[in-house]
């Protein structure tokens, strides 16, 4: 199952990258993940340098962020978008 927060991530970035808005792919990605049976701490797309929240791609280069348990276990992950 945790090859689904990879996958949430791509997707998102995908959707990014072609332009999209980013709460739309963040929610998609959002929902992905707890459809799988996590239970989502977070997924963000952040500023990459500063960590700050962006309201766009031209923010400055982006990066997705997401924890997310499964059972006991927490997963953390990020990419690029």
């Amino acid at each position: 199952m945790a090859p689904t927060l990879y996958r949430a991530m791509k997707e998102s970035a995908k959707h990014l990258r072609a332009g999209g808005d980013i709460e739309a792919a963040m929610a998609g990605g959002a929902e992905l993940i707890t459809n799988a049976g996590f239970v989502l701490d977070y997924f963000e797309a952040r500023h990459a340098d500063t960590l700050a929240p962006v309201a766009s791609m031209q923010d400055g280069p982006v990066r997705i962020l997401v924890a997310a348990k499964l059972g006991k276990t927490r997963l953390i992950d990020n990419i690029g978008a």
